[in-house]
């Protein structure tokens, strides 16, 4: 496989974590963004996950 599929999270609530941390099972694609209307919670999870 040449290249992954970049894929973001809308939404950083709880079950984004499950998202993040699943997502190295599919081969197929990167984590490569997050966002939330409470910046707060978008950044603590690029963190999280970065």
């Amino acid at each position: 496989m040449a290249d992954k599929l970049g894929v973001g999270v809308i939404g950083c609530g709880n079950i984004s974590k499950a998202y993040f941390s699943l997502a190295p099972l599919f081969r197929g694609i990167k984590m490569r963004a997050c966002a939330d209307i409470n910046m707060d919670a978008a950044k603590a999870r690029a963190k999280e996950f970065k």
